[in-house]
């Protein structure tokens, strides 16, 4: 492992992972379903450069998460004798792919990642995972690539608030026959970025297009909400003349009913099946945002 010698959080550590292919970016270049960004928000934003503005609250989220892992940092060095050093490196075979590390003992071939435990599905989530020795598939990404680039034996898992009472540690081993679909991936990741193009068109005749669109759009929702209320409607008055059918102004009205669709959730033999393989190839289709 190349490591980089940039103080985490510091604008040229946010340069250099901004320019390469992290770690906690992994789960989003595979497309996981839970994953933070979806691949297409991770190829524009490399693209582009641009990174959307932290709010207020995920501000504050960041500063409890910073705050909870160097506490959950200090833990961990007093309780295993370690030295859990905050570093960032790029895998030697391609230094494109890098990974940030919460802590790494070179000596002991160990490395930290922590995750603030915190009121939410996610995180009560993650804790029960890692309380069971386990990683849910966003977590396994990055931290196979963490332990991929730095070549370690093991990885401390942290889910915890920064306290020793509200703590899961997962241990986690390397698992080499997973790391070839991470490079793989990045490859492929690569290869469309160089492709991706991204531009702006301010000209009139672009605004007029997209204007015509959005009151397009406008339209039908507003036709949609008076269809809901003139269907309403007709319910009503079906029901209270208690008929199953009127005919008359070249339309027939009537009662029909639709089978239910199967909840393929509550089905247990598909609990541990995973679908992913059955699924039909992507399509593509343009998307307009306002």
């Amino acid at each position: 492992m190349k490591t980089l010698d940039l103080p985490q959080g510091s604008a040229a550590w946010s340069a250099a992972r901004g320019c390469r292919f992290g770690a906690s970016e992994a789960a989003a270049m595979l497309d996981l379903p839970d994953a933070y960004e979806s691949r297409e928000q991770l190829l524009r934003r490399k693209k582009t450069g641009e990174q959307p503005p932290a709010g207020a609250f995920e501000q504050r989220l960041f500063a409890a998460g910073h705050e909870a892992e160097a506490a959950a940092r200090a833990l961990l060095e007093a309780e295993r004798g370690l030295i859990l050093a905050p570093i960032m490196g790029c895998y030697d075979a391609d230094e494109r792919i890098s990974a940030s590390f919460d802590g790494y003992d070179a000596f002991e071939g160990v490395i930290f990642e922590h995750k603030l435990f915190r009121d939410s599905a996610k995180a009560q989530k993650r804790f029960a995972l890692a309380q069971n020795g386990q990683l849910g598939p966003v977590d396994r990404a990055q931290v196979q690539q963490q332990l991929m680039i730095s070549g370690a034996r093991l990885c401390l898992f942290v889910v915890s608030d920064g306290s020793a009472q509200n703590r899961a540690i997962a241990e986690i081993g390397p698992e080499p026959d997973f790391w070839p679909e991470l490079i793989s991936g990045w490859q492929r990741f690569a290869a469309d970025l160089e492709a991706k193009q991204y531009t702006t068109d301010d000209s009139p005749d672009w605004a007029a297009r997209m204007a015509h669109i959005r009151q397009l759009d406008e339209d039908i929702k507003r036709l949609s909400a008076e269809k809901k209320v003139a269907l309403e409607a007709l319910q009503s008055e079906m029901t209270s003349r208690a008929v199953d059918e009127i005919r008359g102004g070249g339309a027939v009205v009537r009662w029909a009913s639709r089978k239910g669709a199967i909840d393929y959730g509550s089905i247990p033999a598909l609990a541990s099946l995973d679908l992913e393989p059955y699924r039909k190839p992507p399509s593509r289709y343009l998307r307009i945002d306002f």
